[in-house]
């Protein structure tokens, strides 16, 4: 499931997009500017970070990994979601198998 996606209707869907209408809504109650005018950009995963540096988008609500490169580009919020990664494997015999307990695989 994605955390946001472009409905029928042309209007962003998900919880993406439901973070950003409270960052929206209290930058509104924040400012006393309840009437401020959004104008929502579309982005990419190529684009966004350069959006951002430009000035073109003020604020981006994707999923944009925050990685120590891109925090020298642009800030970041608090993170919201974190997946684990795992890896798998075939199993083995018993007399196959070996300990791991020191070994970082992550």
């Amino acid at each position: 499931m994605p955390f946001s996606y472009v409905g029928a209707n042309n209007d962003v869907i998900g919880f993406s997009q439901d973070l950003c209408n409270k960052v929206i809504d209290a930058v509104k109650a924040r400012t006393k500017h309840p009437d401020l005018r959004v104008r929502f950009i579309p982005v990419t995963s190529q684009n966004r970070i350069a959006l951002v540096q430009n000035g073109t988008v003020d604020l981006e609500c994707g999923v944009t990994t925050n990685l120590t490169a891109r925090q020298n580009q642009v800030a970041f919020s608090d993170t919201f979601s974190s997946r684990r990664r795992a890896c798998s494997r075939r199993k083995l015999r018993a007399s196959r198998t070996f300990p791991i307990s020191r070994a970082r695989l992550w």
